[in-house]
């Protein structure tokens, strides 16, 4: 490869420019500065990854320790923690949306967030998890 780029510098946020018409921007009105709209990329990249790592990982200990699942179908207690489980992370939303503005309250509640809504995805896969074994069982 030859040291020369045809797209122009992605990163830098300017297109290829050529002998006659000089690089342009990414976009029109392009005001901020490259290294900021990459660093809010990368912010919520991780951000994103956190919350699938954490989804995954509760859900798994959800399935896998079976007293979990157990103390939901036994009682009636269990079930009306499960029901709070499944509304939890809407009731969460509404301060989430409330204070998206405020850095570490924000922080915090899209947290609460993310390990409610692991809950109750964890808790869906240990239910179908048990569907799933008593029909190969039969």
């Amino acid at each position: 490869m030859s040291g020369h780029q045809k797209g122009g510098e992605i990163e830098a946020g300017t297109s290829g420019g050529t002998a006659t018409a000089p690089a342009q921007v990414l976009y029109p009105g392009m005001a901020e500065s490259p290294e900021l709209r990459w660093a809010l990329i990368r912010k919520i990249y991780v951000i994103l990854s956190l919350q699938l790592l954490l989804t995954a990982v509760v859900a798994a200990v959800v399935v896998k320790v079976r007293a979990i699942p157990h103390f939901f179908v036994s009682s009636y207690a269990g079930l009306g923690v499960y029901i709070f489980i499944l509304i939890f992370p809407f009731i969460v939303l509404f301060p989430l949306y409330c204070y998206r503005q405020k850095h570490p309250v924000n922080l915090l509640l899209l947290g609460v967030f993310t390990v409610a809504i692991s809950f109750a995805v964890g808790m869906t896969c240990a239910f179908t998890s048990d569907l799933h074994d008593m029909r190969w069982s039969w």
